[in-house]
């Protein structure tokens, strides 16, 4: 197999070679103080431990994450970040921290401040604090695929179309096509795909080759963000239907 010149370092010696130099990988979790849906979204109560640890936890344990870091305004999310043995180097500005801020922009701010230098490689992980349903199988998965030579990996859903249309709810409670129905050009039951955000990485190096991974396991989907929510997800795991930390066998995908 040849292998391109901006392939990247491995992040593990290997007994085949020598030590590799390591790009390091950083979890990144935005946590922002303001929610409107659910008062302190980020730390509200779930099972016993606040909603954010489910993902530090998550990302401590993934063999593949070298620094896990919470990216918030809020001191009190800080102080719980912490305390289940995130990163908090920093205070995120409240410029970027408001209801129409963008997760992108935290991102790179973060990054930006952790590594500062032109040309230092990383790769980073972006982890919402709202998605809690994730394993460190799966995060060690997938970030193989960016040490397999991928520059980026998404998660994406199935969604199903036929020749219907699709409506959105528009003013005054009218309904507006945002896709006009077919005629003959979609089979009923085709199979599409949308970006879901259960995680997303990206590496700051090399050429553009993404990796898409479809997400199988149905509990992943959940999201939190009203109090429905967090109820759900609280029944799903005094069910016991999610193993965040499997043991032997395969992870939850």
């Amino acid at each position: 197999m040849t292998t391109a010149p901006d392939a990247p370092l491995s992040h593990r010696g290997t007994a085949a070679g020598p030590q590799q130099e390591r790009v390091p990988v950083v979890a990144v979790i935005p946590a922002r103080g303001g929610s409107k849906g659910i008062p302190h979204k980020n730390i509200a109560p779930l099972a016993g431990k606040p909603l954010l640890a489910y993902s530090v936890e998550v990302a401590r344990a993934a063999r593949l994450v070298d620094r896990v870091v919470v990216s918030t305004d809020d001191p009190e999310i800080a102080a719980v970040a912490t305390r289940y043995g995130a990163e908090v180097p920093f205070l995120r500005p409240a410029g970027i921290s408001g209801d129409t801020a963008l997760v992108s922009d935290a991102l790179n701010y973060t990054l930006e401040r952790l590594y500062p230098r032109p040309g230092d490689r990383h790769i980073a992980l972006l982890l919402y604090p709202t998605s809690p349903f994730r394993t460190p199988g799966l995060l060690d998965h997938l970030l193989g695929k960016i040490l397999e030579g991928f520059s980026s990996v998404i998660t994406v859903r199935k969604i199903l179309a036929g020749r219907d249309p699709l409506l959105a709810l528009g003013p005054h409670g009218s309904l507006q096509a945002l896709r006009p129905a077919r005629t003959g050009d979609a089979v009923p039951g085709a199979v599409f795909y949308r970006p879901y955000g259960l995680l997303s990485i990206q590496r700051n190096y090399g050429r553009f080759k993404p990796f898409v991974h479809v997400i199988q396991d149905q509990i992943s989907f959940l999201d939190i963000d009203e109090p429905a929510d967090l109820r759900l997800a609280e029944e799903i795991i005094r069910r016991g239907l999610f193993q965040f930390f499997p043991g032997a066998g395969p992870c939850s995908h």
